[in-house]
């Protein structure tokens, strides 16, 4: 029998079988399969489709959360809804509880570093061990926007995107991360600042990495005259300053960079922070560390530009290991940070937490070793 309400034909499916949120659901996700909603395309209201199906909100609501959760829709905070840029296939879409109808499972990443500017080569690095070692187990990566929202947003976004288990990226908020790990789905971090969250932990050893450049500028010579090109102020960016001045203590030299300049972990950055430390005159410092790679390499760039040569007039150390840092001219000196294995890892600590809920969480650090080429 065909159900009606208020003029709407809602299917032949006995209406005992069929809920009216599904029916809702599968008329929207027709329509975009069917083009009458483009990808990208910001859908009406919850108003307007309260109005045309004659449902109460809560009903339409919840038939576009099952979309979202599908993968055909995602939300964004105070914007609205939009149609996904990249459809799955209809009978294979996520339904909520993360598995696919194809037995695929679905896990979501939630990052600091989805967007471009905020994005560089490590975390692509580690955000390709995770996709990889997802695929070894059969398992979907879904991307979940809203790092930068608070906790209630963030919730919302995670409950919606309907995956199985997250990985969260980045410098979060503490609030914020303490009620995804807490009240989401199970998770794993990478590269946060966790303290005292049920959680397990992924994290470069960046103080011991920062520490062997510390070793390496007190033993060329280089400690009383260095500067420090600094990234945001984040948790790695101060576990790789205290590594760096616990080598000058324990040598008994006074920790005293010339110049610390932020250059927020891009190559313009660094460009930028260079450029400051020029502009300041006087002696050039004899060697500059870098907390990132893509920093060193502008600040390179720079020093080159000025007819400064590196490491001839000025040495330079970098943080990561990069792929370009060994391609580049003169060759990056840095310290190796294995970004696939943190990928890796993360993944597999997640697969650990879901078959053994109970396991006590742990947190594991990635070895840090200096990989010493021509730039110092």
């Amino acid at each position: 029998m065909v159900y009606k309400r208020k003029g709407i034909t809602l299917g032949e499916i006995p209406r005992t079988h069929v809920f009216l949120y599904e029916k809702i659901r599968d008329g929207i996700r027709d329509d975009i399969l069917c083009g009458r909603y483009s990808s990208g395309e910001k859908l009406p209201s919850l108003d307007e489709f309260t109005r045309k199906t004659g449902a109460n909100r809560l009903t339409v609501r919840k038939a576009l959360k099952l979309l979202c959760s599908e993968g055909f829709l995602y939300s964004v905070p105070a914007r609205g809804i939009f149609v996904s840029r990249r459809l799955p296939a209809s009978s294979g879409a996520a339904p909520a509880g993360g598995v696919r109808q194809d037995g695929l499972k679905v896990v979501g990443l939630m990052s600091q570093y989805h967007r471009p500017l905020d994005y560089g080569q490590y975390h692509r690095e580690v955000v390709s061990g995770i996709n990889g070692e997802l695929g070894r187990h059969g398992v979907n990566l879904l991307l979940v926007g809203g790092s930068g929202s608070g906790s209630e947003d963030a919730l919302s976004l995670v409950s919606d995107a309907g995956a199985e288990a997250m990985i969260y990226m980045g410098n979060f908020d503490a609030d914020v991360l303490g009620r995804l790990v807490r009240e989401g789905p199970p998770a794993v971090a990478v590269d946060c600042a966790l303290r005292g969250l049920p959680c397990d932990s992924v994290c470069a050893d960046n103080e011991f990495g920062a520490s062997e450049v510390g070793r390496l500028i007190i033993e060329s010579g280089c400690a009383g005259s260095f500067a420090v090109i600094t990234g945001n102020g984040d948790a790695s960016d101060k576990a790789r300053m205290r590594g760096l001045e616990s080598a000058f203590l324990f040598s008994g030299i006074d920790f005293f960079p010339r110049f610390t300049v932020p250059g927020g972990y891009s190559e313009s950055g660094g460009r930028k922070a260079m450029s400051e430390i020029l502009e300041a005159g006087g002696e050039l410092p004899a060697a500059v560390f870098c907390m990132n790679d893509e920093m060193a390499f502008g600040a390179i760039h720079v020093l080159e530009s000025a007819g400064i040569s590196v490491p001839g007039r000025v040495k330079v150390v970098g943080f990561d290991n990069i792929g370009m840092a060994g391609c580049m001219r003169p060759g990056l000196t840095t310290v190796e940070a294995d970004a696939h294995l943190a990928g890796r890892t993360a993944v597999r600590m997640l697969m650990r937490r879901l078959e053994s809920p109970d396991v006590q969480p742990s947190a594991s650090v990635i070895s840090t070793k200096l990989v010493r080429r021509e730039s110092f």
